[in-house]
């Protein structure tokens, strides 16, 4: 026998895959945090290192904003941003009067377009920033020009930051560049830095790369160490146990795991080992069986062998004793029958001759009925009764069978209605063994009606519930007898069994003709039931199939073949 190979993915990989999903899942959650808070911590950094810039320079700057000469402009942010591209020059710190900021910057005929792009940004940022209901004081931004990483840094300078300035109008104005100037303490300018990251941000990607990095390799080694674990703890006896199953499925029962894990697996293992104890003892238990079987069914055959060579003789000699008897007794019933037509015809109606010679006549009869029923059951238990089929009418049977009755039953005033319809179809029966059985069936309505009885014998068609095509043909005969007990309805059929079976009983018979009918029915592959209660009378039921059909053979278990 092979055994059952796995299919799919095995229960190692299962786990693998389960439990590395797991892992790099709670790694990568876990590792989020840290990747996104390096960008956040780059980003404060940046802003406190020009936030202190920018402090420093208002503080030391403060006496020069009130030169023109120390101010800067958005084309001055402009051409620090190309010089940047060029040089080494990686800081730039300044004041921009606002009205500097809310003029359209102007192009230079040698500046870029991404130079123009970033100066028209920066004056937005700044604008929108420095004014409004959501106005901040500073604000920070980075972007990617030309290769490096530029920040952007503008805290917002008011008048009162100017100290001693305010009281110079005037400047107000010019830095404003209005005349109209209501608020009291208006945005007067900006203080920029502008920075070269480029050496935070390969930090930041520094970072993250170690980030990865031990992320990716904290995955690697869990998974690593949670196999070892697996292959240990699991993997091993499990696959020690597969082992064990396959061997004991390819025949051999003394395979045994023997696990020592100290855990669900060891007993696992004492359940499997026991079960292998088990079924080997079994196993060896039948075998002892199987051997003392044998002997048995040997013994058995040659007894067997004995009873058939004793109900052979039996049926032998039934069959032998039977024929010979019935010879002479015929010879009897005939030299009887003509002795007692000569005293009818000498003698008058009723005399003692007559008598005597009648009980002789009906005596001789019936000696001979039961002659003829254990020749018949000799028969069937041999085997030598044979069937032979052809096309058949019920109908002519039945009414040849009730003009042969029909002096038995005149002597008892007993009345034979039968209901034959006239489409009854034609059955591929033997008609002699369908004469037999009813003609047993009908004697004994006869003997066991009372005076003055009726005797009904009706037969119909039965059709199948698919097709609709009439396939058997059932008869039944009833009388008005005292009936049949419903604890006899099945022993009534067995071999000398009568309901009566007392030494006193009325009628007599050898309580074989229903024994009979049930074998010639069972030979024509009919059945036979009854419905019947004690005082209410019996009713037989003899069904035959319109076309006889030979049945498969059974075999030793009860199935058929085929």
């Amino acid at each position: 026998m092979t055994p059952n190979r796995i299919r799919g993915i095995s229960l190692a990989n299962k786990c693998l895959f389960l439990f590395g999903g797991v892992l790099a899942a709670i790694f990568i959650l876990t590792l989020a945090v840290p990747w996104m808070r390096t960008s956040g911590i780059v980003h404060d950094y940046q802003q406190e290192v020009s936030s202190q810039l920018a402090e420093a320079w208002l503080h030391d700057g403060l006496d020069g904003i009130s030169g023109e000469g120390s101010w800067l402009s958005l084309n001055a942010l402009r051409g620090a941003t190309a010089a940047s591209d060029k040089d080494d020059e990686s800081l730039l710190v300044g004041f921009i009067p606002w009205k500097s900021i809310t003029e359209a910057p102007t192009s230079d005929a040698g500046s870029s377009a991404t130079s123009d792009e970033a100066q028209q940004d920066y004056a937005e940022l700044l604008r929108t920033t420095f004014t409004g209901t959501d106005a901040r004081q500073d604000v920070l931004t980075s972007r990617s020009q030309s290769g490096r990483y530029l920040s952007f840094y503008a805290r917002a300078v008011k008048a009162s930051d100017l100290g001693p300035v305010t009281n110079n109008r005037n400047l107000i104005r010019f830095l404003l560049g209005t005349t109209d100037v209501t608020n009291s303490d208006p945005v007067v300018g900006a203080v920029v830095v502008l920075r070269d990251t480029d050496f935070g941000q390969s930090q930041l990607s520094r970072s993250r790369l170690l980030i990865l990095l031990a992320g990716l390799v904290a995955i690697v080694v869990a998974i690593i160490v949670m196999r070892a674990m697996l292959a240990k703890l699991i993997f091993k006896p499990m696959r020690r146990l597969q082992s064990v199953i396959e061997t004991v499925t390819e025949g051999h029962l003394e395979a045994r795991s023997n696990l020592q894990t100290g855990d669900e697996l060891e007993l696992l293992s004492g359940g499997l080992d026991e079960m292998l104890d088990q079924l080997t003892e079994t196993q060896d238990r039948l075998q002892r069986m199987n051997e003392s079987l044998d002997l048995k069914v040997a013994e058995l055959a040659e007894a067997n062998v004995g009873l058939w060579e004793s109900t052979r003789f039996k049926t032998e000699f039934l069959a032998n004793i039977s024929h010979e008897l019935r010879t002479p007794l015929n010879s009897i019933i005939g030299f009887t029958e003509l002795l007692h037509d000569k005293a009818i015809q000498e003698d008058e109606e009723g005399s003692r001759r007559v008598r005597y010679l009648s009980n002789i006549l009906n005596s001789g009869h019936s000696l001979l009925e039961m002659i003829n029923e254990l020749l018949d059951m000799a028969k069937i238990e041999a085997g030598r009764m044979e069937v032979n089929v052809e096309p058949s009418s019920l109908a002519d049977i039945i009414e040849g069978l009730v003009r042969i009755m029909s002096p038995q039953a005149d002597a008892r005033s007993i009345k034979v209605v039968t209901d034959i319809p006239e489409d009854l179809p034609m059955i591929e029966t033997d008609p002699g063994k369908v004469q037999q059985i009813f003609y047993n069936l009908l004697s004994n309505a006869v003997k066991f009606s009372p005076e003055s009885g009726t005797i009904h014998i009706s037969a119909e068609s039965r059709a199948e519930e698919d097709s609709g095509k009439v396939n058997r043909v059932v008869i039944s005969v009833s009388d008005q007898g005292p009936g049949i007990p419903a604890d006899m309805h099945d022993v009534i059929f067995e071999k000398f069994r009568q309901v009566d079976a007392s030494h006193t009983r009325s009628h007599m018979g050898t309580g074989l003709g229903l024994a009979i009918c049930r074998d010639l029915v069972d030979m024509l592959h009919g059945e036979l039931w009854l419905q019947s209660g004690d005082g209410e009378g019996t009713t037989f039921f003899v069904s035959l199939g319109v076309v006889y059909r030979n049945r498969a053979p059974q075999t030793l278990m009860g199935g058929d073949q085929g």
